[in-house]
């Protein structure tokens, strides 16, 4: 990673404009490199220019002042990066007067086209080459170079300059624009990482509660009659004691396999049970001392994978809402349907008494018909994952008390007609 680092540094101290480089916003080195150049060759395009001085030309300035000027027009294209526009401008109306100014004109220009618009630096081209026809208007050319065929050089020279920039100022761009959308799929990429994972620990949440919950509560169920009832016949005893044993030993097997897909690297799919197991899910409640009727009017293993493990979740939590909040009270329970038309899932049962209506329409402790001195405490986790879990299927949940005093759950989840 270090390594990696020290690459993507020495790469900006060599890139414009990068933002990698150290101290972003000041000169890197390959600038200050560049800036030099520009000098340097500034320099060496002025002095070709002294030559144009002759003895004919319509303006004689003294000699030291063509020196100063050429000095100082060459120095001044270390300020360019800051002043492209500015600095172009005054050495294009510089040039016209003292030749040797003309070579960092055409540098500036070229350093406005790359900084700068492109109708910016058409129009500073424009005025290079009215610059030009002027220039040899009052220095006209010696030799044998006739006045158009200099002003046609110089024309071309400037329309070349700021094409170059140009280019290169498009060419900068794209890479900037380039770079950015790959830091933007780089960070959208961990993004969706992020919420993947995320996605998959409340997934992995819902399955603890919904395995586990069922689990406990029996648990809790059972070890109560044995805690209030110490006096009950061995027999019930016995069998007290098998179910809170065999439950807990489902429990650490369902505890078991879920912490076996947090320490997979690979997607793993926890325990889940379908809509077959129904009718074992109906024995332990009815083992737990729960009252319950049921209506099957389908055949269980016709239910496709995929709907019976959300229809058998919803059911396994409704039951253990109504084992916690109405412990005492009958329940009734309703499974049907068909491909085509939907799975229908609905659950009653009468409120436990002194219960009163919660915020969601369950009893005071978030339950089925609850009471807040039943076992176990109700936070709305169950009902709001059932909510998730029947919308993450397309299908719809609800819940409330009804006008009978029944508080009624009920589910429709999809059931194509060509699923299996």
């Amino acid at each position: 990673m270090r390594r990696q680092a020290e690459t993507g540094i020495l790469a900006a101290l060599i890139t414009p404009g990068s933002r990698a480089a150290p101290g972003y916003d000041r000169p890197t080195p390959r600038d200050r490199v560049v800036d030099v150049t520009f000098v340097v060759v500034g320099f060496l395009l002025g002095a070709l220019g002294l030559g144009d001085v002759a003895s004919t030309a319509r303006f004689d300035p003294p000699g030291w002042l063509i020196l100063a000027t050429w000095i100082a027009s060459a120095l001044s294209l270390a300020v360019r990066r800051k002043w492209p526009v500015g600095l172009a401008v005054v050495l294009i109306v510089l040039s016209v007067f003292f030749p040797p100014v003309g070579g960092p004109s055409v540098l500036a220009l070229f350093s406005a086209a790359v900084h700068r618009r492109s109708e910016v630096s058409l129009a500073l081209c424009g005025a290079g080459v009215a610059s030009g026809i002027v220039q040899f208007w009052i220095y006209p050319p010696s030799g044998e170079a006739s006045y158009w065929i200099a002003v046609g050089i110089t024309a071309l020279g400037c329309l070349a300059l700021t094409a170059w920039g140009i280019v290169v100022r498009t060419r900068r761009e794209l890479m900037a624009s380039l770079t950015e959308r790959a830091v933007r799929a780089e960070t959208e990429q961990k993004l969706r990482v992020e919420q993947g994972q995320r996605q998959e620990r409340e997934r992995i949440a819902r399955e603890m509660h919904d395995a586990l919950g069922h689990r406990l509560s029996l648990l809790s169920v059972h070890a109560g009659a044995v805690e209030f009832r110490p006096e009950m016949p061995a027999a019930e005893l016995s069998r007290a004691a098998g179910v809170i044993r065999t439950s807990a030993r489902e429990a650490v097997e369902d505890l078991r396999a879920i912490v076996g897909v947090l320490r997979s690297h690979h997607t793993v799919e926890g325990p889940r049970r379908g809509i077959a197991e129904l009718n074992d899910l109906i024995t332990e409640s009815r083992a737990a001392g729960m009252t319950l009727e049921v209506a099957v009017a389908l055949d269980l293993t016709t239910v496709p994978d995929s709907v019976g493990r959300h229809a058998y979740r919803i059911i396994q939590e409704a039951l253990t809402n109504a084992r916690k909040h109405a412990p005492t009270q009958p329940v009734n329970a309703a499974v049907g349907g068909q491909p085509g038309t939907g799975l229908t899932i609905e659950v009653t049962n009468p409120l436990a008494t002194g219960a009163s209506p919660g915020p969601h329409g369950a009893g005071g402790s978030g339950g089925l018909g609850g009471s807040r001195d039943s076992s176990g405490p109700g936070s709305q986790v169950g009902l709001i994952g059932l909510a998730e879990r029947a919308s993450l299927a397309d299908g719809r949940f609800e819940h409330g008390v009804t006008p009978s005093g029944e508080f009624r759950l009920s589910a429709w989840l999809p059931w194509p007609k060509d699923a299996r």
